[in-house]
């Protein structure tokens, strides 16, 4: 994100790029309901995450209860310190956005029992390391 349009403090940095994402994913960026870039750091370090959120339906004839961009595929990227972005998005190129694209890949292909269920995956560095974390 370029410098005029920034929404962070000097100090912080996203360590991706819209870019980045959409090159990683291919044709399966158009299958991605949200992609998010929060203001703010994760307390756990979390830097990047995928979600799938299930269409909520309501007995009480209301609806789906939730805005259909807010359902299916959502991905947000977290900043970092700016110090550590190079680092962080060497790693995370090479290392996350693969996992993230087969993440996906079998999220478009799973089972409805699987799609029933709020599910995701974050991704952190850890002492200059990556490491995952399912959600469920």
């Amino acid at each position: 994100m370029s410098a005029r349009n920034r929404r962070l403090p000097r100090h912080l940095s996203w360590p991706l790029t819209t870019s980045d994402i959409s090159d990683a994913l291919g044709p399966h960026m158009p299958q991605i309901g949200s992609l998010w870039f929060r203001d703010n750091p994760s307390n756990d370090g979390t830097l990047l995450r995928v979600g799938w959120v299930p269409p909520v339906t309501s007995s009480y004839g209301v609806g789906t209860g939730m805005p259909a961009h807010m359902q299916g595929l959502q991905i947000m990227v977290l900043p970092l310190g700016a110090a550590d972005r190079a680092a962080a998005r060497t790693i995370l190129r090479r290392e996350a956005l693969p996992q993230l694209d087969e993440w996906i890949t079998q999220a478009l292909q799973a089972p409805e029992t699987w799609l029933l269920t709020r599910r995701g995956r974050h991704w952190q560095l850890i002492n200059g390391h990556l490491a995952h974390h399912d959600e469920r």
